[in-house]
């Protein structure tokens, strides 16, 4: 999965009009272009792959 999945995503948030405590939460069971993997770490963007779906990693923690 790549940007144009993230760039959906934006959008029709922005149509939803959801202004506050914005958290993009992506899932493919897949995976994620290295770019995009790139991108969340720098925007807090949380990409959940195959591996976390079947339970074979650790979840992303959700709050700090």
């Amino acid at each position: 999965m790549g940007f144009s999945a993230y760039n959906t995503l934006v959008s029709r948030s922005k149509s939803a009009k959801f202004t506050e405590n914005i958290i993009f939460m992506l899932f493919s069971a897949s995976g994620f272009e290295e770019e995009l993997c790139e991108f969340a770490e720098d925007s807090g963007a949380i990409l959940v792959d195959g591996k976390t779906l079947m339970g074979d990693s650790e979840p992303p923690i959700l709050f700090k």
